[in-house]
């Protein structure tokens, strides 16, 4: 017995396709013999039979279709992502962070998150995931041309890319992650950033916040412009509650912002 999750379905495109293209070149190669254009002992229909038994292998090759386990594990499920630095620690934080971020989302919302995937920016599929958290180093590698694309095309169908540039110690000025964060992001299709405003809709997503920390607090948090190592309690406690807001946002968009919900938050405040 088998269950219906192990089944996997065969994709023979490339396959059929595969078998137009030879009987093209055969029939090719077939009405050039008959008009007598070409010789069955000529060096140009060993070039062609030469092609025809090369094109398999080629339309075979590995790494031609994206891994049907991640595509798998990515859609059955909602999952956060994270970008693989190639830092182990860094890499390390980011999976524990999530991890701990689903847990949360799990028991307090009805979002229910399996387990944290990596994601290497210039080869996995990005539009399996709804949210991607992205750490910048100041060893991060700039993105090829297609990886620019990739991100641009990812941002511009309604992914949500949460760049941490690790910069808490770099008071107000922009610290050497923000600095390689602009070389990193440099062509790629990006709408205009401003702070974040008081009335922004990741304010009141979820939880009514007035301030975004993650595990240092006062850092700015930059959004579109135009878009709709301490462990106490508290400052804890606001991180998830950041963290949920913004998972809350990306998974239902502005809904929150509607004029409809004005009256009950402005009864939850007191005013």
């Amino acid at each position: 017995m088998r269950s219906y999750g192990q089944q996997r379905s065969r994709d023979l495109g490339a396959w059929l396709l595969l078998a137009a293209v030879l009987l093209l070149i055969a029939d090719t190669v077939a009405s050039l013999i008959l008009r007598g254009h070409l010789r069955l002992g000529s060096r140009a229909a060993a070039t062609a039979l030469v092609g025809m038994l090369l094109l398999p292998a080629l339309v075979a090759a590995p790494g031609a279709e994206a891994s049907d386990e991640l595509a798998l594990q990515a859609t059955l499920a909602t999952r956060l992502a994270y970008v693989v630095t190639g830092d182990a620690e860094v890499d390390r934080i980011s999976a524990a962070g999530l991890a701990g971020l689903s847990q949360v989302l799990a028991a307090r919302t009805s979002v229910e998150p399996e387990p944290p995937l990596p994601v290497q920016i210039e080869t996995t599929e990005l539009a399996f995931f709804p949210l991607l958290y992205w750490p910048v180093l100041p060893t991060q590698p700039l993105l090829t041309a297609a990886g620019r694309e990739r991100v641009s095309v990812y941002l511009e169908r309604g992914g949500t890319i949460l760049f941490d540039t690790m910069d808490q110690d770099a008071g107000g000025d922009v610290g050497p992650g923000g600095l390689r964060l602009r070389a990193v992001l440099e062509g790629v299709r990006i709408p205009p950033l401003e702070p974040i405003p008081a009335d922004h809709v990741l304010t009141r997503s979820f939880y009514l916040l007035d301030r975004f920390p993650g595990r240092w607090t006062g850092a700015p948090v930059w959004v579109e412009s135009d878009a709709a190592t301490n462990r106490d309690g508290g400052q804890r406690e606001f991180a998830y509650r950041f963290g949920v807001n913004v998972v809350m946002h990306v998974l239902t968009g502005n809904y929150k912002g509607d004029q409809v919900h004005i009256p009950d938050i402005l009864e939850r405040l007191g005013q």
